[in-house]
């Protein structure tokens, strides 16, 4: 073998021990000597792994060959610091306990009506129930009122059902002191017919009846709000309310006044009927009727007593007073009338008697 052909071996076996070196230090990731690889400074407590690259030269045959390899690469990345995710950490739960906190009062019920007691009103006869409770920034209330003593069931049923005039209730919460911190105006319908009281009650909170098995009206109730701020209503300590509801008086005239004929025809048509009813049960004689009949009423302004079978008129003070005395005890008596309808009237036991007219 030439000097020649010993060098070429040489220079074939430094390549490859280049090349093996090159390799090495590729697969550890580490600069190879005789290159300049750069750290870039602290790159271990960054985070950040600086590129490692290698180039070995080879020569083969007199030739040189470069390799070039590159160490695996990892990109930069800014990790959180502890006190930025302790920080967003703490951010989330309290927007998490809000939301619970709001989740769980939407879906929580109403609270219970707070019962405020009776109110009465000892003139009208009423009494009423109010119960009231703070519900979204507004005081609701729900209010009955009946009448006080059960005997006057009949007088509140027919005013409550046909008022004579626009009527109302005035509501007033009031502190223990006795001062009204709110109030409200409740109306009774009057006449829808009316082409004003659409205007009154616009706007308004409006009573409903109730009606009994009978028909009949036993209370009115109504619900709404009340304008008292939760200031106000936390110095509630008791209610009481006004009204220009007729007074138990009055309600027993209104009565009254709607049981008797509402228009002369009516009580021409009664009269008619009694007559037809007393010819039918009376016996007639050539010159006089007679029969038995019974006192209903009597007219002390017109003069007329009003029995079932007809009306006849009194006339004279003292037949007046005995016509009184015989409407208050509902009296029974035998009459006897002519042609002309002159009539006697004698009370049962034949100890008083009227000279009357009959009226046709």
């Amino acid at each position: 073998m030439t000097d020649t052909d010993g060098e070429a071996g040489k220079e074939l076996e430094t390549g490859t021990d280049a090349k093996s070196s090159a390799e090495t230090a590729a697969g550890f990731g580490m600069p190879e000597s005789g290159q300049s690889t750069e750290w870039a400074g602290r790159g271990l407590e960054t985070g950040t792994v600086a590129t490692a690259s290698s180039e070995a030269t080879a020569s083969v045959g007199g030739q040189q060959v470069y390799t070039n390899q590159s160490a695996p690469t990892k990109s930069k990345k800014n990790l959180l610091s502890p006190r930025l995710f302790l920080l967003i950490l703490g951010t989330l739960a309290v927007a998490g306990f809000i939301l619970v906190s709001v989740s769980r009062r939407s879906s929580a019920p109403p609270p219970d009506f707070q019962d405020l007691g009776a109110g009465i009103s000892n003139a009208t006869g009423l009494k009423g129930n109010l119960k009231t409770r703070w519900v979204s920034k507004a005081v609701q209330y729900k209010l009955e009122l009946e009448p006080l003593d059960p005997l006057q069931s009949a007088g509140f049923s027919y005013v409550a059902a046909n008022p004579p005039a626009p009527l109302s209730i005035h509501v007033k919460l009031l502190d223990r002191t006795g001062f009204a911190v709110c109030g409200k105006d409740i109306l009774f319908p009057f006449d829808p017919a009316n082409p004003g009281e659409g205007n009154r009650e616009r706007g308004q909170d409006i009573f409903q009846t109730s009606l009994g098995d009978d028909g009949k009206v036993t209370a009115v109730t109504a619900q709404g709000t009340l304008p008292c701020t939760r200031a106000q209503y936390g110095q509630v300590d008791y209610w009481d309310f006004s009204t220009n509801f007729p007074t138990q008086t009055q309600q027993d005239e209104l009565l009254q006044q709607s049981e008797q004929p509402k228009a002369p025809q009516e009580a021409q048509k009664r009269a008619a009927l009694r007559r037809q009813k007393t010819r039918q049960k009376t016996q007639w004689s050539a010159f006089y009727v007679e029969g038995d009949d019974q006192v209903t009423g009597y007219d002390a302004s017109r003069g007329e007593l009003e029995t079932e079978m007809g009306n006849f008129l009194v006339t004279g003070a003292a037949a007046q007073s005995t016509a009184t005395a015989w409407a208050a005890d509902g009296a029974l008596f035998h009459y006897k009338c002519d042609q002309r309808s002159r009539c006697v009237l004698t009370g049962a036991g034949g100890r008083e008697s009227l000279s009357v007219s009959e009226l046709q």
